[in-house]
């Protein structure tokens, strides 16, 4: 009876402690995942960014040079639009000294050249403006020839229209419009409207019909001429954005030999 029940208590024993050696620390066992994990290269491995720095991933690498050509398309795009703004600056301020110069009827006389000068300016200013365009713009096609992928049409086209739009459709639009219409209109009623309608009834009619009459022929005429000198220019940069357009669109990425051809196009007309 004793040997039976010594057989029992040892069983049990055994039992107890076999049960122990199969359970495992909590703490152990998140450090040995732990270990596979970073073996692994998983979450917690050194190896792996988010994609916004230089990593050792292929996830990474992508989303930088994504973030860094985004970035240089918009900058080149951004400086057309600040030529732009700066040439309608600078021809802003040239009218507010035309407006200094002819505030009263006797400095309409006195300084009846400071529209002319304005004129002048709108002219010289433009030429500079449309300049620094074409090269910034020749530099923006160049870079989608050398850095979208010419199998990948939909990204030279998207780039392509970011440029229409932004470029041609609004900046240029909105300098044409601020210069031929904005600003001649309120010369106009500000000159001839005002001052000299207000002097009208204490001048000499002889005197103020000279004064105004040259007033009035060289904004028409100036009008007239600007007008023309920047729809020149507006087709200008469209045929250079639609010959470029074209020529990527017909597989032909060779940028320099588009703009010969431009050139060539002009040169014969």
């Amino acid at each position: 009876m004793k040997k039976k029940f010594l057989a029992v208590l040892l069983a049990a024993a055994a039992a107890v402690t076999l049960g122990s050696c199969n359970k495992q620390d909590p703490e152990q066992t998140d450090i040995e995942e732990q270990d596979v994990i970073t073996e692994a290269g998983g979450e917690n491995s050194a190896d792996v960014t988010d994609g916004t720095e230089s990593g050792n991933t292929a996830e990474g690498t992508v989303a930088v040079s994504t973030e860094e050509e985004t970035d240089k398309f918009e900058k080149l795009i951004a400086e057309i639009e600040a030529e732009f703004a700066s040439a309608q600056t600078d021809i802003s301020s040239g009218l507010e000294d035309v407006y200094k110069k002819m505030d009263t009827y006797d400095n309409c006389k006195k300084n009846a050249d400071a529209p002319v000068a304005w004129y002048e300016l709108i002219k010289s200013r433009s030429d500079r403006l449309f300049e620094a365009v074409k090269e910034k713009s020749v530099e923006y096609f160049e870079a989608v020839s050398a850095e979208v992928d010419h199998e990948d049409y939909t990204s030279v086209s998207d780039k392509m229209s970011a440029y229409y739009d932004r470029v041609y459709d609004a900046a240029y639009y909105a300098y044409y419009d601020a210069v031929t219409y904005t600003m001649f209109e309120e010369l106009y009623a500000e000159i001839n409207e005002g001052v000299l309608s207000e002097a009208y009834e204490t001048a000499d009619e002889d005197e103020w019909l000279d004064v105004s009459d040259a007033f009035y022929n060289g904004w028409v005429d100036s009008s007239s001429e600007i007008t023309d000198v920047l729809t020149v220019k507006g087709e200008e940069l469209y045929t250079l954005w639609n010959e470029i357009d074209s020529a990527f669109l017909a597989e032909n990425y060779d940028v320099q030999s588009v703009l010969k051809e431009i050139e060539a196009n002009a040169a014969a007309e």
